[in-house]
């Protein structure tokens, strides 16, 4: 009879949490997961984290906990680096000593952007910023451990919490004109496909077992933060319950759109003064993930509309 195991998910708070608890419901009836937010399960508090482990007894933890906000990142440095860094290397000493699993997410922000073709699993990082110096070094206790595995994604964002996605909303709701960089460029990443990922092809299907390791993970496609908001103005105009409905939204052509651009405006990095140093260019290449687990990860437009779905942005179907 197959065992039952614990999922402990770390970070339930935040967003790739909160796709998880939507996606494990319907693609794995057969183990329990744990979700616990920070306050009880803080990657600064050992003690606390020791007694969670005591209590829950995991055979796999999925930790989304990591202090995300790269500009504020430049000015606590230190909480960063005890977040991402420190409180990953425990997290790596608890699941070596208890024998489980580690499924720990990070970020396309490792690498410096000089590349002109998608970052290999493999390929060199320099980060150029405190908070990709931190996920640097929580990834490398990761990869020094032989049951751990390492999922690097890029601009995740979702219907749930605080990201580009969500701001872009609301300021194309607002009518208010909103300048974004057309000159970084990278791909957009629905949370829920990650999650996705993360449940069905890597627990339920017990593929965890076989791997470890650095893999990349993020949808496929490539945009700038500019083609990225365009986007979303682009379905919102053509599909927005508050809008006449055009056509229905899942026959939608991505590469044509009759939506004129009202509120989002190209700009510059140069001209868009930020504190952190981005990557100009963080494409991350999937080939390895999708040949090893035999899918095909969809394209970062297609997921946005079932993002913009989901979350009640634009009407499913022609006649609601």
């Amino acid at each position: 009879m197959k065992k039952c195991m614990n999922i402990l998910v770390t970070g339930a708070e935040g967003q790739l949490g909160r796709c998880i608890v939507d996606v494990f419901k319907y693609f794995d009836n057969e183990n329990k997961y744990v979700f616990m937010p920070i306050e009880l399960f803080d990657l600064t508090n050992k003690e606390q984290m020791h007694e969670q482990f005591e209590r829950l007894n995991p055979d796999i933890v999925v930790n989304c906990a990591a202090y995300t906000n790269v500009e504020k990142a430049e000015e606590n440095s230190i909480d960063t680096i005890s977040v991402n860094c420190l409180g990953v290397k425990y997290l790596v000493k608890l699941c070596e000593t208890y024998g489980v699993y580690l499924i720990h997410i990070s970020s396309d922000y490792v690498f410096n952007g000089k590349s002109s073709k998608p970052y290999k699993e493999d390929s060199n990082v320099n980060p150029l910023n405190v908070y990709g110096a931190s996920k640097v070094g929580g990834d490398n206790f990761v990869v020094g451990y032989n049951r751990g595995i390492v999922l690097r994604t890029s601009w995740l964002y979702s219907e749930y919490g605080h990201n580009f996605y969500r701001t872009m909303i609301e300021r194309i709701r607002e009518k208010k004109e909103t300048n974004v960089v057309n000159d970084q460029i990278g791909t957009p990443t629905y949370a829920k496909d990650l999650a996705l990922f993360i449940v069905r092809d890597l627990i339920a299907s017990n593929k965890y077992k076989e791997v470890k390791g650095i893999y990349n993970f993020s949808n496929n496609g490539i945009a700038s933060w500019y083609d990225f908001a365009s986007m979303i103005e682009t379905i919102y105009g053509n599909f927005s319950p508050y809008e006449p409905m055009r056509k229905d939204p899942i026959e939608i052509k991505f590469e044509v759109s009759t939506y004129p651009k009202k509120y989002i405006m190209p700009t510059t990095t140069k001209k868009y003064k930020t504190k952190a140093k981005r990557p100009m260019y963080s494409v991350l290449d999937k080939t390895k993930v999708e040949n090893e687990f035999g899918i095909k990860i969809p394209h970062w437009s297609e997921s946005l509309l079932q993002c913009m779905m989901a979350d009640g942005k634009i009407r499913k179907y022609i006649n609601d």
